[in-house]
């Protein structure tokens, strides 16, 4: 244990507080330094949202991930990097997505066009091709609100607000009244005119299912800027055009854990079901004290859990602005149900896909058309013989059906395990909030990481997790900020390839003939 004088010989005692792929990926990057490093995590085991869960079925046994799911090479750097040096093979997997709405009343998906279509009828309907028509213009231009909007400045870009201010919170409370925010993604979409069965049923259920928000929320919540500049770095704007490669693990995300553990060197430590209760500063490092009433200084401390989480461990000892930072990222309680209930998929085989997102259920409907009015409930049903290539009924070592239902509305009747996420609410707020980060970590003997410090996907956890090595090993000015909600995408124009751009030409040709035949000026936001 580090005495109360730091020796320039000794190794800096470092502790990580939090298991997840924030944790796992600072002490992989200090493997090298020689640092002692102690990992502390409350549960009996590492990995937070790599969550595999045995499976039983037919005398045999499969591990299926409940949490972390499926990944993007391209997206994914750092973390597909980590992979490689682990030796962790990824498989191809299905990323379709479906949505069946007021209990199969409506129902579509995006495995091939008939699957989309549903019914022949809806050829004959003015709603559909107008739904057609929207899906293509938002893939194809949305990206547009990119350079329409000023982006917020950031402090390394002009310091001139910091300054003028007394303090850093004043300068915080003033960017935040100031700046109008973000326009949330359902204002956005009624100024642009897009019509009810866009938004209910194709783009906000997509867009809701990675956070599992209920949809009128993120509707009035969601900023649309960052959401589409989301939706254009992870290439969802490409779906139309293109084909989503991603991968996910044949014997689940604990195999990555796993290799970790037993690549661990010998002065990594892993204490499991070890909570941490306290983080206190004091002169001579910063003291941890456990659930067991025990204590134990430490050089430095990496907090690599969620944000509220950082905020009770550190307690009254937390300054103004780390307490004013981290109280603006929230989370939300998700529940998911390991099962094999087939009834919690689409009614309609052919709109079943690897993701399935349901709807409330409202009776209203008009002129035969999907209802204008659905509730916002919304749950998801995860096909993990599809999602992780698990053989299906009928094929050799098969476990039968394997599903995996976030927030159902009712309890499968095939249980076999209950596991609880916490995902966060991406808000103005926590956009804002994220280009402040870097004037809290690291501060005092204390660092932050996890992946509520950008969108929440694992890339986001380990991306965090390796800059708090990296401020270690290089220091803080070295080490430069991270901000994990800033992109490329705002500076470099997209690129279209021909048969875009023709596609881009045609559907600017045919929304200018209509509205000319309704007699409307084509500087109209409307679209048809």
């Amino acid at each position: 244990m580090p005495s109360g004088k730091e020796s320039s010989t000794r190794p800096r005692h470092i502790a990580i507080v939090g298991g997840g792929i924030s944790g796992i990926a600072c002490s992989w990057k200090l493997r090298k330094h020689g640092y002692l490093v102690d990992i502390y995590e409350s549960d009996s085991k590492l990995g937070g949202h790599a969550n595999s869960v045995a499976f039983k079925g037919k005398g045999r046994v499969v591990d299926v991930d409940t949490g972390f799911i499926a990944l993007d090479e391209a997206t994914y750097p750092q973390f597909n990097d980590f992979l490689k040096e682990l030796g962790i093979r990824t498989i191809p997997t299905d990323m379709s997505f479906g949505v069946s709405v007021s209990d199969g009343d409506f129902e579509w998906s995006s495995s091939s066009i008939w699957s989309f279509l549903g019914e022949l009828s809806y050829l004959f309907t003015f709603w559909f091709w107008r739904l057609v028509f929207e899906i293509l213009w938002f893939s194809l231009f949305a990206h547009e609100i990119l350079y329409e909007e000023p982006t917020i400045v950031r402090e390394d870009e002009d310091t001139s607000l910091l300054t003028s201010c007394e303090n850093e919170i004043d300068a915080i409370e003033k960017d935040l009244k100031s700046l109008d925010q973000f326009q949330t993604i359902g204002d956005y979409l009624k100024e642009k005119k897009y019509s009810d069965e866009f938004i209910n049923y194709f783009l906000i259920p997509m867009v809701a299912s990675p956070w599992c928000i209920d949809t009128n929320e993120f509707k009035e919540t969601f900023p649309a800027r960052p959401l589409i500049r989301f939706m254009m770095d992870h290439r969802l704007l490409d779906t139309v055009t293109r084909t989503l490669r991603w991968r996910s693990f044949q014997n689940g995300s604990k195999t990555y854990v796993d290799a970790f553990l037993s690549s661990l060197p010998a002065h990594h430590q892993v204490h499991l079901k070890t909570p941490v209760q306290k983080a206190v500063r004091l002169k001579q490092g910063v003291m941890l004290t456990f659930g067991d009433g025990s204590s134990r200084i430490y050089d430095h401390v990496a907090l690599a859990v969620h944000a509220r989480q950082a905020l009770d461990i550190l307690g009254n000892g937390a300054t103004d602005l780390e307490r004013r930072i981290l109280s603006s990222f929230q989370t939300s309680r998700n529940t998911c149900y390991l099962h094999s209930d087939t009834s919690f998929l689409p009614k309609r085989p052919s709109a079943r896909a690897a993701w399935n997102c349901f709807l409330g259920r409202t009776d209203e409907a008009i002129d035969g058309t999907p209802p204008h009015e659905q509730g916002s409930k919304i749950s998801i049903t995860f096909d993990m013989n599809k999602l992780q290539g698990i053989p299906f009924p009928g094929d050799p070592n098969s476990v039968g059906r394997v599903l995996v239902s976030m927030n159902p509305t009712r309890i499968p009747k095939t249980l076999q395990s209950i596991q609880v996420y916490h995902h966060p609410l991406i808000s103005s707020e926590s956009i804002l909030m994220s280009g402040y980060i870097h004037r809290i970590n690291g501060v005092s003997g204390i660092s932050f990481a996890g992946a509520w410090m950008g969108f929440g996907f694992h890339e986001d956890g380990f991306a965090s997790g390796a800059h708090v090595a990296c401020m270690l090993v290089d220091g803080r000015e070295k080490a430069g900020y991270l901000d994990l909600v800033a992109s490329r995408s705002d500076s470099q124009r997209r690129k279209f390839g021909p048969g875009e751009s023709l596609l881009r030409a045609v559907l600017v040709l045919a929304r200018r003939s209509f509205l000319l035949l309704r007699g409307e000026g084509l500087g109209s936001k409307g679209f048809i």
